[in-house]
């Protein structure tokens, strides 16, 4: 088993951080790199437990269905559909805490349940690079929060991409 733990600071009130984790949940691609195309597969306007998104990534289709939904305590957990061969399991946690009245505290905790053997050693390969890119997103979400603005790692994606949807208000 394999647990990537994040944990990011974001100046703003908790509820506005919520929203884009949660009510927004279907449009994570708009922001987050590595994501090239995201929807709501079921679920639509009312999130909670059993809504479900698809993301068009580097490692092809995942759906992601949430697990755990607590719109109050604002926490959520989702399950990976589809991901490479080696990974049988794949759950993400995410939290949004208050640190203050204007500061919030995003965690995020990605647990993953490797096949024996041969997805040890796939991860152990691939592992510092993605322990480098775990911060990529609590940073972006960050980003968009904090300024109102897409990051400039997403915006780069996309030029290469050939995408064009630059940057758009909170």
């Amino acid at each position: 088993m394999v647990d990537l733990k994040a944990e990011i600071t974001i100046d703003a009130p908790p509820d506005q951080v919520w929203r884009i984790v949660a009510s927004d949940f279907g449009d994570i691609a708009h922001w987050a790199t590595g994501i090239y195309a995201s929807r709501m597969i079921s679920g639509g306007d009312r999130i909670g437990r059993g809504s479900a998104r698809s993301c068009d990534t580097m490692m092809g289709t995942i759906e992601e269905t949430l697990i755990e939904f607590d719109d109050d305590q604002r926490r959520l957990a989702y399950e990976g559909r589809g991901m490479p061969f080696f990974i049988r399991q794949a759950v993400n946690r995410w939290s949004v805490d208050a640190a203050g009245q204007t500061t919030s505290v995003l965690r995020i905790h990605a647990t993953l349940v490797l096949i024996p053997v041969i997805g040890t050693i796939i991860w152990a390969m691939s592992a510092p690079r993605m322990r480098r890119l775990r911060m990529h997103v609590p940073e972006e979400l960050k980003h968009l929060v904090e300024t109102g603005e897409i990051h400039p790692r997403k915006i780069n994606e996309r030029r290469r991409r050939g995408k064009s949807r630059a940057g758009a208000a909170v």
